[in-house]
C-alpha cells in the first residue's frame, strides 16, 4: 500500500516518507482492495467526499519512462520528490501494475503514475522522456558490447579434474550468462544495460522464430535418412517425463515456488527455448522468463558436463 495525496485544510501535497500526518488530515491510498480496508480501519473513516477530481494544486498523469538517464536507477536515485516534490504511486510494466517502493529500479518502457505539483508536472515528465519514440529505440553500443562478452564468455575452455575432458559453454549459454550478469547490475556509470520492454518483446520472438526455423531446415535436410527406433523415442519419453514430474514436486512441495516460475524451471531444465515461448505465452507473466534464467546455465553445464563423463565411462 502506498500513500498518494493529503488534503490539510486548503491545502494539497504529496505524501513522501518524510510527511506527517495530523488528526483531521484527508490523505488517499493506493493498493489491494482489502490492504486499503485494513488501512481506512487503523487510520480511520472514509471521507465520502473526492478530492481526486480537484487538480488545482497536485496534478496526477501517466509518464513513459524513456530517458536512458533515469533508467536502472531507483526511486530514491532519481529523487523524485526532492526535486519536484513529486512521488510514483503506480508503475505499469508490460501488462502488470504493481506499487513501488523507494528502491524500486525503473526500467525503460515503464509507466509511471506520477503525482506531483501542477506547476512541477511538465518538468517531470520532461525529465523522465514521456517519448514513445525514444524508448522503441536501444542502445547498439551496449547491446554490442553485451554480445560481444556473452560470445567471448562461450569460447572459454575449461578443464574439468581427474581428466575427464574439457568444455565449453558456447555463445548461446555465454550470451545468458553475461546477460543476468549486466541485468543483475543494471547500468555501468552512463551505459545502461537493460533493453525497452517492447524492443525486448520484439527480440525475444524474432530470436525464437529463427532458432526454430534453423532446427528445423538442419533436422529436416536428414530426416529422410534418419532411423526410427521406436524404443529410443519411448525411452527419452520416459525421461523427460520423471525428470519433470519430480522437478514440479520439489519445485512445487519443497521450495513453494508458483506455476508460472515451474513452467520457467521445466523450460531451463530442457534447455529448451521452444517450450519457454509456449510457457510465455500460456502464462504471460514475467516469472516464467525468471525461472528459465534461474535453472538454465546449471542444466546446460551439467548436460555438458555429463556426456563427457558417459563417454568416457562407455570408452572404458
Amino acid at each position: 500500500m502506498r500513500f498518494a495525496r493529503c488534503v490539510r485544510g486548503n491545502e494539497q501535497f504529496a505524501i513522501s516518507g518524510y510527511s506527517v500526518i495530523k488528526n483531521g488530515d484527508i490523505v488517499t491510498i493506493v493498493g489491494l482492495l482489502d490492504d486499503v480496508r485494513n488501512a481506512t480501519e487503523i487510520l480511520g473513516v472514509e471521507c465520502a467526499g473526492d478530492v481526486l477530481n480537484d487538480r488545482s494544486q497536485l496534478d496526477y498523469r501517466r509518464i513513459f519512462v524513456s530517458n536512458p538517464a533515469v533508467c536502472g536507477k531507483t526511486l530514491r536515485q532519481v529523487g523524485l520528490f526532492r526535486n519536484y516534490e513529486g512521488i510514483v504511486t503506480r508503475i505499469r510494466r508490460g501488462d502488470r501494475d504493481f506499487i513501488p517502493n523507494a528502491e524500486t529500479t525503473i526500467m525503460p518502457g515503464d509507466r509511471l503514475r506520477v503525482i506531483a505539483p501542477r506547476e512541477n508536472i511538465s518538468a517531470i515528465s520532461k525529465y523522465i522522456g514521456d517519448s514513445y519514440h525514444e524508448a522503441s529505440e536501444f542502445n547498439i553500443l551496449t547491446f554490442g558490447l553485451g554480445l560481444a562478452m556473452g560470445i567471448a564468455l562461450g569460447t572459454v575452455v575449461v578443464t574439468l579434474p581427474m581428466g575427464i575432458g574439457t568444455f565449453e559453454i558456447g555463445p548461446v549459454a555465454g550470451c545468458l550468462v553475461a546477460a543476468l550478469i549486466l541485468g543483475a547490475l543494471g547500468r555501468t556509470g552512463p551505459l545502461t544495460w537493460y533493453l525497452p520492454y517492447g524492443a525486448s518483446m520484439s527480440l525475444r520472438q524474432l530470436g525464437l522464430v529463427v532458432f526454430l526455423s534453423c532446427a528445423g531446415i538442419k533436422a529436416g535436410a536428414l530426416l529422410h535418412s534418419a532411423p526410427i527406433n521406436l524404443s529410443a523415442l519411448f525411452a527419452g519419453a520416459c525421461i523427460t517425463t520423471v525428470a519433470s514430474l519430480v522437478t514440479i514436486v520439489m519445485a512445487r512441495m519443497i521450495a513453494g515456488k508458483s506455476w508460472p516460475f515451474i513452467g520457467g524451471v521445466l523450460s531451463g531444465l530442457q534447455t529448451q527455448p521452444a517450450v519457454l515461448g509456449f510457457a510465455v505465452g500460456r502464462c504471460g507473466n514475467d516469472r516464467v522468463e525468471a525461472g528459465y534464467t534461474a535453472v538454465f546455465p546449471l542444466s546446460m553445464l551439467l548436460k555438458i558436463i555429463f556426456v563427457q563423463i558417459f563417454l568416457l565411462v562407455m570408452e572404458s
